[in-house]
C-alpha cells in the first residue's frame, strides 16, 4: 500500500507539472518521443492504477467475501502521510451476526468485534473467523 500512495503522489505531481505546460524532458526524456499530452495520459491512468491497488489491499479473500459483506472506508487526515482505513465486515455464526470493524491509524490498528447477545458470543464469533480466514489463506 505505501508503494501505491508513493507512486500516486509522484504521479499527481507529474500531473500538476504537466498541466502547468512546464517542460519536463531533460527529467523524463520519454516525454520527448510522446509529447506533454501523451506523457498526461499515461500519468493519469498511473494514478488511476495506483488508486486501485490502494483499495485492493484491503479486498478479504474471496472465501470471506462469499460468508459475509465488506465495506470500507479510506480517508486522509490533513497532517498524515497514510490514510486511515475503516473496514467494516459483517457475517453471521452460531453467535448470531457479527460486525469486525478494523480501524487502521498510520501503521496501527485495531480490530473489534460486536454481537448483539454477549462478550462470550463475540469471542466464538472471532474464533469461528480465525477459521475462516485461516481456511480462505489454505485455499488461496
Amino acid at each position: 500500500m505505501k508503494a501505491a500512495l508513493q507512486a500516486k503522489s509522484f504521479y499527481k505531481r507529474l500531473e500538476m507539472r504537466l498541466q502547468k505546460g512546464e517542460d519536463l524532458k531533460e527529467e523524463l526524456p520519454v516525454i520527448a518521443k510522446v509529447g506533454n499530452t501523451g506523457a498526461l495520459e499515461v500519468v493519469r491512468e498511473a494514478i488511476k492504477e495506483n488508486s486501485d491497488k490502494v483499495h485492493s489491499v484491503w479486498n478479504l479473500p474471496k472465501k470471506l467475501q462469499s460468508v459475509g459483506t465488506q465495506k470500507i472506508d479510506i480517508y486522509k487526515e490533513p497532517y498524515e502521510l497514510i490514510p486511515r482505513v475503516v473496514l467494516t465486515y459483517r457475517f453471521k455464526s452460531k453467535a448470531g451476526e457479527v460486525l469486525t470493524t478494523i480501524t487502521t491509524a498510520g501503521e496501527n490498528f485495531e480490530i473489534d468485534f460486536k454481537t448483539k447477545t454477549n462478550k462470550m458470543a463475540a469471542e466464538l464469533s472471532m474464533k469461528e473467523l480465525e477459521q475462516q480466514i485461516s481456511f480462505a489463506l489454505l485455499s488461496s
